[in-house]
């Protein structure tokens, strides 16, 4: 058993060795702690390596290609976000601005910071307050900046240190803020169906494989206390991963071929009832403990 990297303690054991995801150029293992249920990817990549993924597999251009389902989805969760009476939202990894546009529609004022340069400069083109920038640099620099809702939309999987992520989210909440963070679900059923070719284990750069158990763990540690959890079904490029590693093909979408962006959009226009029967992704609402 090894140390398990939310709970601390060494209660951790392989779940699955040798995963291999489109992103992976060797394989990693899974590990799932007995204390706390928590699953996270083993051994921990190199600064380096996530870097070198980042840079030359990890691409938005997929994304862009399913945009009227990722329209759909922020649609949904910007009335989901609305239902809480808030008037401000700040966004962490706000890709290409879409649940920002939607919750401006809902009459939240809405900003963001983004990783990603391009992204970021897609965003202020579009009218969006979006800085180029991490949660860290972002909180140095705005310090006493709060709002009344943040939202982490498949962003904390990807976190080395998700405990001091969710102790700098807190500094940036109101008395009556809410968090929203919204996770793949490693209990998720399609689990089973897929095993280790399961598409959200993403090694190595979902370095946390969250479920209902440990991100309560991991809220209440940071001080949070979770109001609701609501399950959506992924959206399709969850199932075209899941393929992917099964029959072992590599990223490409720097340069996806016509075919391939053609294939990616019918999958994307099949698949989008999911959203509505499947329990991939957590949406977790949160509030501060007084």
């Amino acid at each position: 058993m090894i140390k398990c990297p939310l709970c601390g303690k060494i209660s951790a054991q392989p779940h699955l060795i040798a995963v291999q995801s489109v992103y992976s150029d060797k394989p990693y293992d899974v590990y799932y702690c007995e204390n706390c249920s928590h699953f996270f990817t083993h051994p921990l990549p190199s600064s380096k390596a996530l870097g070198y993924i980042y840079s030359n597999k990890y691409s938005y251009a997929a994304h862009s290609l399913i945009n009227p389902e990722k329209k759909m989805r922020a649609a949904n969760y910007a009335k989901h976000i609305a239902k809480l009476g808030v008037k401000t939202a700040f966004e962490i990894g706000c890709m290409h601005g879409l649940l920002l546009i939607e919750l401006e529609k809902n009459s939240i004022k809405a900003a963001g910071i983004e990783p990603d340069e391009k992204a970021a400069k897609y965003c202020r083109a579009k009218g969006l307050d979006v800085a180029h920038s991490s949660l860290e640099d972002y909180s140095k620099r705005q310090s006493t900046k709060k709002y009344d809702v943040i939202i982490m939309s498949h962003v904390l999987e990807h976190i080395v240190e998700p405990k001091k992520q969710v102790e700098l989210l807190k500094n940036h909440l109101t008395k009556t803020g809410r968090l929203i963070i919204i996770v793949p679900n490693s209990m998720a059923y399609t689990r089973k169906w897929f095993g280790r070719f399961w598409g959200y284990w993403q090694v190595p750069i979902h370095i946390n494989h969250f479920n209902s158990g440990s991100m309560t763990r991991l809220l209440e540690t940071g001080g949070f206390k979770i109001e609701n959890i609501k399950y959506v079904g992924a959206d399709s490029l969850f199932f075209l991963s899941s393929l992917a590693n099964r029959f072992g093909s590599k990223n490409d979408t720097h340069d996806l071929s016509l075919a391939k962006k053609i294939f990616v959009k019918i999958a994307s226009i099949t698949l989008r009832p999911w959203y509505y029967f499947g329990n991939e992704d957590m949406i977790i609402v949160a509030k501060k403990m007084t």
